[in-house]
């Protein structure tokens, strides 16, 4: 037997981790090989909004993790780094991490946002 609601997370997690394309849910190829893979023969992927709204539900979720644990954090200071990038489909990116270290004395970094930076014709 087959966990649906486990497999179409874990679909959602894949996507994220690997930048994949959400549309990929609804290739043939793709379908049928978690059908295979599953052993479950009935399983048809979620449609494009649902893994959507999962995938932004646990966005939601880490970020609000993330603000809490930063601020609570008692390191004596925060490092940022900023990261400037063009895509390969020559789009600029910026991003923005933060560095500390922990109360276990582990250093922590996570990733604050990345956004798209709109070109300006000047």
């Amino acid at each position: 037997m087959c966990s649906v609601k486990h497999i179409t997370a874990s679909i959602a997690a894949w996507i994220v981790r690997d930048c994949r394309p959400i549309s990929v849910t609804e290739d043939h190829g793709f379908r049928n090989m978690l059908r295979v893979a599953t052993g479950c023969s009935q399983y048809t992927p979620s449609c494009y909004a649902t893994i959507t709204h999962i995938i932004q539900s646990h966005y939601d979720t880490e970020k609000r993790n993330v603000q809490t644990e930063l601020y609570y954090i008692s390191a004596d200071g925060v490092a940022l780094t900023v990261d400037f990038w063009t895509s390969i489909q020559n789009i600029s990116h910026i991003g923005v991490t933060a560095y500390y270290v922990n109360n276990n004395w582990k250093l922590q970094r996570k990733e604050l946002d990345v956004v798209i930076i709109a070109e300006h014709v000047w």
